[in-house]
């Protein structure tokens, strides 16, 4: 038996959430990034339990993520949704990743909602997970171990959002670089989609770019983003959409 921790953490809020959910278990910790090739085909043994993570795009599971997920051998083995977003709302994205993990062959009985540091607009979620966040996931964690250990998970736990699951609309800005780019190709090498390629590492593909902001997260010269201008005009449209407090949330099911 072990331990899966599988993530698609573009700028590490995703990441960060995952690892304080299996940082307490004694088994050994497996980690898989969703990002890269690896995982494609991976087979798990029935007695596994896999925590997979992804960072909420507009209400819905990365695309990325849904191709490289289909492509596991889950044999059965037990998952743990982890659905993490910016301060908005998760809308269909939890019960879209349970979905996908139950038609893939996972039994997953607990589904998970966690805040973590807006991507884009920082201001939103900031310095999240934080120490209450924490104390909430390790809390999650002790009960996903406990009714897993006594064989009490059950196959599927019931979660919130609607099917059909809501339009992505696309997201039609993505970061380029400034005067600062020292063409280092750092970003290149690390983006999710290969949206930025020779000869000029400071463009973008926009027919190609998720707006992951990996590449802004990574440049050494802090030359990727986006105009200033257009993040505070979008920080302001959207600021209703953010007010009040966000907490994360457990749903589990026992047998």
């Amino acid at each position: 038996m072990a331990v899966y921790e599988l993530y698609f953490s573009p700028t590490g809020g995703t990441k960060k959430v995952m690892d304080i959910l299996t940082d307490t278990w004694e088994n050994e910790r497996k980690l898989m990034d969703l990002s890269t090739a690896e995982p494609e085909g991976y087979t798990f043994q029935q007695d596994d339990l896999c925590f997979v993570g992804i960072p909420v795009f507009e209400g819905r599971v990365p695309k990325l993520v849904v191709s490289r997920l289909k492509t596991l051998v889950p044999s059965g083995a037990q998952a743990v949704a982890v659905a993490v977003y910016g301060g908005r709302a998760v809308d269909d994205a939890l019960l879209e990743l349970t979905d996908m993990l139950t038609e893939t062959g996972f039994r997953c009985g607990a589904a998970i909602e966690a805040v973590a540091e807006h991507s884009i607009l920082h201001i939103y979620a900031q310095n999240r997970p934080d120490a209450q966040d924490t104390a909430d996931l390790h809390q999650y964690a002790g009960k996903i171990q406990a009714l897993f250990e006594a064989g009490k998970l059950a196959d599927c736990a019931s979660v919130p959002g609607n099917r059909p699951y809501i339009e992505m609309g696309g997201i039609k800005i993505h970061p380029e670089g400034n005067e600062n780019c020292v063409q280092c190709g750092i970003c290149a090498g690390v983006c999710p989609t290969g949206a930025i390629a020779a000869p000029d590492f400071s463009r973008t593909d926009g027919s190609k770019c998720i707006t992951c902001m990996r590449c802004v997260s990574i440049c050494p010269t802090h030359a990727r983003d986006f105009n200033p201008a257009l993040v505070k005009t979008t920080q302001e449209k959207m600021a209703p959409h953010f007010a009040g407090e966000r907490h994360n949330k457990l749903h589990i099911s026992e047998k």
